[in-house]
């Protein structure tokens, strides 16, 4: 749209005129004219949609709808698995049949500043023993996926990984994979859409609000995470996708490592299930900061949908359920959204193509008193990637697939002071430190359960197991900057090492291992253990095409020390998230580069 008709729409149709005050220069007016082009560019329906949107919420807002007011609340239908277990097995069996025709998009539109971090969430280390980042970790895990697809199908697969940034986070990840060679993905399959900003609103009339600083600039403020949806529409990526035969897309949240090891079996669900959209859930306690998977039904329809916990409580006391409440077990009978979903192509691009790829959004201005006719600073509309369901048709089924919590989810979203607060409250802290111990605590008991077909949870209902011993030391509480916790031995198990439950089974018959409270264990490759004793660190690698079987083999060093921050003035601004510091005193590094080893030592 030419510079002057799109001045003359946005006065006279959309009630802007105080953008451009008489006295305004060429200069400054054709420097606004282009940021109302690109807003109108970048918001599926222009400007007319955003502010004619905007003028209804806020309508709504002011007159206190209720969105659910028409809905009864219930515990929706889904699955509820443990890991190892037969049902385990076979949806992982499932997914794995179905490597090939999955894509991967991770949502990374955030800065760290919420953590006390300067950088991306993505180059975060996932844990201080390897310092694998992030999206590290996940590319690396998409690598030995396809590796394994293409060892299936005996032909090269290439899977596709999209990454959403924002204007702050885009150059930086792009930098982040061009530094690191992709990750070993290739480069061709790897896409970054970038997230655009939408203008902020300075009434109740939904006009444009700009700066303080400079009336010709528009105040722009994120329109949330619901604009994956849009932008893999408008990119092509879908229609590309489902013409190259993907039939899955996994969404996934940027500091989340624990879910990948449960994400074929999620995919395995879907496939048997027929299901459009499936979120990975976990129980929940109430008042804890993550939504809940509900049963929504009115008179005309009916949802499986997230509400989110700041709804939630009143919701379920408008409808005289007595709020958001523990059952017997203290867990909500409501499952906990994780915002981990494997999505369906064909009847997602339907539903985007539809709407335009813009789902249903909402606005939470901050009113100055209880008349509701002022902001106290400006609002925006926004959008959540978990509100799909509205936009499925009747015939799409939706549904859940609930882990146990260590298996699946561990996100780092809080700083050291949220985290102190939220542990003193007997929540989970879900910082740096947190992520770190639970990434720890999952690969102990996936050991255990590959093993013995036991874990720390009880569980024991493995299929086909061979007999077996891990002795895994239990996690002890460990203080650090502020933040109690709990940690044990420092296992990390590489994406190289195993994709799945069965292959760790294979790479673990009849095992015998022992592994102390403090020490590490760092494994890679192809390696087989089956007689080990550890009391310190020791690092197992076998490189690309090599074998290390570890027949027997007994450690014991001073191992490393993690040490709190306060005693190291030059502890990273990572380290520092997390508390600590890694101290190398003394390793045990066996790798094997070519061919097969047997360690008997």
């Amino acid at each position: 749209m030419e510079p002057a008709a799109l001045k003359k729409k946005v006065i006279e149709e959309l009630d802007q005129g105080h953008l451009f005050p008489p006295n305004t220069s060429p200069e400054n007016e054709a420097r606004l004219l282009k940021q109302l082009a690109a807003a109108d560019a970048s918001y599926p329906g222009g400007l007319s949609a955003y502010v004619s949107r905007s003028r209804q919420l806020l309508r709504d807002a002011k007159a206190g709808v209720n969105p659910f007011h028409e809905y009864t609340v219930s515990v929706p239908e889904g699955e509820r698995i443990r890991p190892g277990t037969a049902a385990f097995l076979e949806a992982e069996e499932a997914g794995l049949k179905e490597i090939a025709r999955c894509a991967f998009v991770v949502v990374a539109g955030g800065l760290g500043e919420r953590l006390g971090y300067c950088g991306i969430k993505l180059s975060l280390p996932t844990n201080s023993c390897t310092g694998t980042t992030y999206i590290e970790y996940y590319c690396k895990f998409v690598q030995a996926l396809q590796e394994y697809a293409s060892q299936e199908a005996r032909e090269i697969v290439r899977l596709p990984l999209a990454i959403m940034t924002s204007g702050d986070t885009h150059d930086p990840t792009v930098a982040l994979f061009e530094e690191s060679q992709y990750f070993g993905l290739d480069r061709n399959e790897v896409h970054f859409i970038q997230q655009q900003k939408v203008p902020a609103l300075s009434d109740m009339d939904a006009h444009l609000a700009t700066t303080a600083k400079d009336p010709y600039t528009l105040e722009m403020k994120p329109h949330g995470h619901g604009d994956v949806h849009s932008l893999l529409l408008r990119s092509g990526l879908l229609k590309r996708w489902q013409e190259k035969g993907i039939k899955w897309i996994t969404l996934l949240q940027d500091t989340n490592a624990n879910v990948m090891r449960v994400l074929m079996a999620v995919v395995g669900v879907s496939a048997t299930k027929g299901l459009a959209m499936n979120t990975i859930a976990v129980p929940r306690m109430p008042g804890e900061a993550v939504g809940s998977i509900c049963r929504l039904v009115s008179a005309n329809r009916e949802l499986t949908l997230n509400v989110e916990y700041n709804v939630l409580d009143s919701l379920l006391k408008a409808m005289g359920q007595g709020g958001d409440k523990p059952g017997p077990d203290g867990y909500s009978e409501l499952p906990g959204n994780t915002n981990a979903i494997v999505l369906c192509l064909e009847p997602y691009a339907n539903a985007l193509n539809a709407t335009g790829g813009l789902v249903p959004e909402f606005i939470n201005p901050k009113f100055k008193d209880a008349s509701k006719t002022s902001f106290k600073s400006p609002a925006r509309l926004e959008s959540m990637m978990q509100d799909l369901p509205l936009l499925l048709s009747s015939d799409d089924k939706v549904g859940f697939v609930e882990f146990p919590r260590w298996c699946c989810f561990s996100p780092v979203k809080n700083s050291l002071e949220d985290a102190r607060n939220k542990a003193e409250q007997g929540l989970p802290p879900e910082s740096s430190l947190s992520g770190e111990s639970d990434l720890y605590l999952q690969n102990a008991r996936w050991l255990q359960l590959a093993v013995s077909g036991s874990c720390a949870s009880g569980d024991s209902s493995v299929a086909d197991s061979k007999i077996g011993s891990v002795v895994v030391d239990e996690p002890g509480p460990v203080t650090f900057g502020g933040v109690r916790y709990q940690m044990g031995p420092r296992i990390i198990l590489c994406p190289s090492w195993a994709i799945s439950f069965r292959q760790m089974r294979e790479r673990l018959q009849e095992a015998d291992i022992e592994i102390t409270k403090d020490s590490v264990l760092i494994v890679s490759g192809d390696v087989k253990i089956r007689r080990l004793k550890l009391n310190g660190a020791l690092v197992l690698k076998a490189s690309s095409g090599s074998s290390l079987i570890v027949d027997h083999l007994a450690v014991h060093n001073e191992g490393w020390r993690f040490e709190s921050t306060e005693d190291h003035e030059l502890a990273t601004a990572a380290s520092a998230l997390r508390g600590f510091v890694v101290r190398k005193v003394a390793t045990k590094e066996l790798q094997v580069t070519d061919g097969t080893k047997t360690i008997r030592e």
